[in-house]
């Protein structure tokens, strides 16, 4: 879904309790609760079929902080299920803001802003790994460099308003140099044959995770998501 690190959620809750407190004072801010759980089909291309559930709580603590912002707590937690009913990805999170308003439907929105903390998938044995985070200069240079004037890889607004991509997709070849990096950097076998294809797109809305698994002259390479789903196969051969 999002990244780690600080993630956004609009969600319209099933269950929300608000309890309102007194008027905000210096060094005080007003008192407020809120808990839900929202339940949907992904729609994203990361969760797309998947069915996700988001359960949060979350309380304002009547404090303020040294910058001015009013203290929050609460937990979040994410679940992905495949449509079989396999458990995708469980995450969690710790709330860091939130805001109540006014709903259409004349009911109330919570806006959850949280701090994620998503558990990786386990590596087989004596696997290599890195993972780096794409960005909007990273896909900028790299599209200058190959001569790539596709918006989707530099334009946000054009990729999600236009070509209907939740961030800017990550261009494939530069996913597959990366892993041949890897393999660069975890080997002083040289490579003599290296082969790619892509299988789902990848965004700059979280880390990429690299994964390569050797076994002999051959090693598995791929490319995941902050879903833990691949979006890039290779395979290298080595000398």
């Amino acid at each position: 879904m999002l990244t780690i690190g600080r993630a956004l959620l609009a969600a319209a809750a099933l269950s929300l309790v608000l309890a309102a407190g007194a008027p905000a004072r210096a060094q005080e801010c007003a008192r407020e609760s809120v808990t839900g759980h929202v339940l949907f089909f992904g729609s994203m291309p990361s969760n797309l079929g998947n069915r996700v559930e988001y359960s949060f709580s979350a309380v304002r603590l009547g404090e303020v902080d040294d910058a001015g912002n009013c203290r929050v707590g609460g937990e979040f937690e994410e679940r992905v299920h495949r449509p079989d009913g396999t458990l995708l990805r469980h995450s969690h999170g710790t709330v860091v803001c939130f805001t109540i308003g006014p709903s259409a439907s004349g009911g109330a929105r919570a806006r959850i802003a949280v701090s994620i903390d998503r558990t990786d998938p386990p590596l087989p044995e004596g696997s290599w790994t890195r993972v780096l985070q794409p960005d909007s200069r990273l896909l900028f240079r790299f599209s200058a460099l190959t001569f790539n004037a596709h918006r989707i890889h530099y334009d946000r607004g054009y990729a999600g308003e236009v070509e209907g991509y939740p961030g800017l997709v990550v261009h494939g070849p530069l996913t597959a140099m990366l892993l041949a990096q890897l393999v660069q950097r975890s080997t002083a076998r040289p490579m003599r044959a290296f082969s790619f294809r892509g299988v789902a797109p990848l965004f700059d809305l979280g880390p990429l995770r690299l994964v390569g698994s050797p076994d002999g002259d051959q090693v598995a390479l791929q490319a995941q998501g902050p879903d833990g789903k691949a979006g890039l196969l290779a395979t290298a051969t080595l000398a």
